[in-house]
């Protein structure tokens, strides 16, 4: 193929991308940075489970309105189901009908929440009879025994929730709290068994139950809280008697012992949670607004995305601009890696190890993974079982450093599973290789080269700003792949050859 036709595919990959970059940034205000991101927060629910073939329900608790939480937007993804809502005592609740489903069925559930700044005062809480919990024989007589104890350790509602958060969340608790906490005494069951006994002894309390609204959780876990009535307002605690106050970021989803989802005609349901930070303010208010049709189906294609897919294509948009950076650390500059793709997988890697763990513990796999690798060449074994023998070294070596960080208390240490093990084995292999044809020196040359390249691109792969663009603008890896195949047609010399053959133009050696 001749050069013009790659410049000329170039120049229209670079054009498309380049025009559309621009309608959405001049013609619809899409913001180039990040800029001040507010404390909006996007969360998706999913239902996951296996439809007998008969009628199915799918009952969900749904968040309302709070003096501290506003709901955006929500919406439903459920295809061929009916949508129903109820306002139940412990909360909205949707239900999910259909009449006939079978195999493996998905709903999910999408809203945003936009958090009130300063925090509002504790919330009003309105007189209300006080319902007893449905206990019976012995859990009723341990319930009883239970408000027996704590009537003499405080006067206030609030103070004999304390006391009663203390003894259910003893280390060793008594008999009448084990006989109401059963086997799993966990926060959810705490705080449900409280307000049942609480309830008993005539005082207004409820359990509720949420999320933590806080970036980089995986998975995403329900959390619970007591609410005690006092003097009008409710005082919220948790069922940890060492840190009783409940963390601002704590997001309430519903009330009372119930689950927060509920499916009939199915088996095997399973519940995700996936939060998220919100975009920058200008997206959001333009995702919510119906201005055009051809806006959501150019500009939001992405944040029509579940948010568990969103979070994969922010990590793997920006891969692209890391592969571009490696043509030109080796194809311009010169500079020597191991591997075509090795240094990006890498520099992915660091984004959860961080970069100077990851430095740390890939030098440390491929130096004993080239020792024994050598050791091996005295065996004189086949290709494939030698690199399997090598594959199994690194990952004991990777359990070692695991084992060896928990016991020192290295937390940094623990993430050294999260190399790609099948990279570190061909990178042993390959270095061995070099090792052996153009010796020591162009080894550790080229294992440096890798750490070099992999962390200028973990550099810049991770850097805010680059996400930002590359996920709202995905139109960018058009312009990304014009300059690839430009560098593709590249035959001149690179940075290192020209100081390599100086001597040659007459320079000084």
């Amino acid at each position: 193929m001749r050069n013009r036709t790659v410049y000329l595919l170039a120049a229209v990959f670079a054009a498309a991308g380049l025009a559309l970059f621009a309608y959405k940034v001049l013609a619809l205000d899409f913001p180039l940075t990040p800029g001040d991101a507010p404390d909006n927060w996007a969360v998706e629910t999913r239902v996951t489970f296996q439809a007998a073939g008969g009628p199915v329900a799918v009952r969900l608790f749904i968040p309302r309105n709070t003096r501290a939480y506003t709901i955006l937007d929500q919406s439903f993804v459920s295809r061929g189901y009916a949508l129903a809502m109820e306002l139940t005592p412990d909360g909205r609740m949707a239900s999910l009908t259909r009449r006939q489903a079978k195999g493996p069925q998905t709903v999910y559930f999408r809203f945003l929440i936009h958090r009130a700044e300063p925090a509002p005062p504790p919330p009003q809480a309105e007189p209300a009879p006080v319902q007893p919990p449905p206990w019976k024989t012995l859990r009723l007589i341990a319930a009883r025994a239970l408000l027996d104890q704590i009537r003499n350790e405080g006067e206030t509602a609030t103070a004999l929730a304390q006391a009663l958060i203390k003894r259910l969340a003893a280390t060793d608790p008594d008999d009448a709290a084990r006989s109401l906490l059963g086997k799993t005494a966990g926060a959810e069951r705490i705080v449900d068994v409280a307000a049942g006994v609480l309830a008993l002894g005539g005082i207004h309390a409820r359990s509720v139950h949420g999320i933590a609204l806080a970036e980089s959780q995986k998975p995403v876990h329900t959390v619970h809280w007591l609410e005690v009535a006092e003097a009008g307002a409710w005082h919220r605690m948790t069922a940890d008697p060492a840190a009783p106050e409940v963390p601002a970021g704590w997001f309430p989803w519903w009330r009372g012992t119930g689950k927060m989802a509920q499916v009939d005609g199915g088996s095997h349901p399973k519940l995700r949670i996936t939060v998220e930070r919100a975009a920058d303010q200008t997206i959001v208010d333009s995702l919510s607004q119906d201005r055009a049709q051809a806006k959501n189906l150019v500009t939001s294609a992405m944040a029509s995305l579940p948010l568990e897919v969103q979070q994969v294509y922010r990590v793997l948009l920006v891969v692209p601009l890391g592969v571009l950076l490696l043509v030109v650390l080796r194809n311009v500059i010169g500079l020597k890696s191991f591997g075509t793709f090795m240094p990006v997988l890498i520099a992915l890697a660091f984004r959860e190890t961080q970069l100077l763990w990851g430095i740390v513990l890939f030098t440390v796999i491929v130096a004993i993974g080239l020792a024994i690798r050598l050791w091996m060449e005295n065996l004189r074994l086949l290709v494939v079982p030698r690199l399997a023998a090598v594959l199994i070294v690194v990952v004991g070596a990777m359990a070692v450093l695991s084992v060896a960080s928990a016991q020192l208390g290295l937390t940094g240490g623990l993430s050294v599973a999260l190399f790609p093990m099948v990279i570190l084995t061909m990178t042993v292999e390959r270095m061995s290789v070099i090792w052996d044809e153009r010796g020591p020196r162009d080894a550790v040359q080229q294992g440096v080269g890798s750490l070099v390249v992999a962390t200028v691109c973990y550099l810049l792969m991770s850097h805010p700003l680059v996400e930002h663009l590359f996920f709202q603008f995905p139109e960018l890896l058009l312009v990304v792949l014009a300059a690839v195949l430009l560098l593709g047609r590249y035959s001149g010399y690179r940075l290192t050859e020209l100081y390599r053959f100086r001597p040659l133009a007459g320079g000084q050696p």
